[in-house]
Formats: structure tokens, C-alpha cells, sequence
């Protein structure tokens, strides 16, 4: 399926926009920690809990679907501790992310179970409240 969606869309202008859910906070986290931590699924985890969480404020996502998808997240097994992480070193790697565009940060946030939303107006104090909510010193 992705291969299909990423031959569909070879420069990344639509649909596979999607396939980045997760990954934007996700390599925030691999880059401030040197790539040593996280496996990359590991990390991109975290960025779909945080996107979860951030669509949830949104009123995007229902907290049973949140729920749901951190369930499912956690039940392929535990992801190393974040608790150590500071949520200022997070977003300063955030802004430098290839979906960075012109300054702005174009997010990808969960719209119910299985569809997403493209995001351009994410503040740094809402990634920062969902960076708090995973676990990350605030």
C-alpha cells in the first residue's frame, strides 16, 4: 500500500502527506538524542502518541479513538523512557523537519481512526503541551 501511495505522489504534495503521521515529532526525537535511543518505529510511536494528543485539543480525534490508538501503540511492546527530554531541545528539531515549508510546520494530525488532516497553523505551545503529555520535561 504505501508503495502504491508513494508512486502516486512522488514529490509529496498529497496523499502521501498521510504516511508521515507520526514522524515529524518522531525524528525530533531521534535527532536530540543523537540517534541512539529510539529504534525509528520506537520514535515515530511517541510522535503518533503526541499527534494523538494534539489532534484530541483539536477536537479532531474522540479520546476513545486516542485511547484506542495509544493502546495499539503500546501493545507492540514498551518504548524506551522520555522522561529525561526536554520539550525546548524537541521543538527547536521540530522547526528544522523537512515539513518545515517557508517557516511553516505543516502537521500531520489524526481526524478519527484511520484518516488524517493536514495542519499549518500548530503552535509551538500546542506541540509543546502534547510533547508534555508523552512524557517530556515541560
Amino acid at each position: 500500500i504505501k508503495a502504491e501511495v508513494v508512486m502516486a505522489d512522488e514529490r509529496e504534495q498529497g496523499p502521501r502527506r498521510a504516511l508521515n503521521f507520526g514522524h515529524t515529532i518522531g525524528h525530533a526525537l531521534e535527532a536530540i538524542t543523537d540517534y541512539g535511543r529510539f529504534r525509528h518505529g520506537e520514535a515515530v510511536g511517541y510522535g503518533m502518541l503526541a499527534a494523538a494528543q494534539l489532534s484530541e485539543e483539536r477536537g479532531l480525534l474522540t479520546a476513545a479513538d486516542a485511547d484506542t490508538l495509544g493502546s495499539v501503540i503500546r501493545s507492540l511492546g514498551p518504548l524506551p523512557g522520555v522522561s529525561d527530554l526536554l520539550v525546548t531541545d524537541a521543538l527547536t528539531a521540530l522547526m528544522r523537519d523537512k515539513k518545515v515549508i517557508g517557516g511553516t510546520l505543516h502537521f500531520v494530525a489524526a481526524k478519527g481512526l484511520g484518516a488524517t488532516a493536514m495542519l499549518n497553523d500548530v503552535t509551538s505551545h500546542e506541540l509543546g503541551e502534547a510533547l508534555v503529555a508523552i512524557g517530556l520535561k515541560g
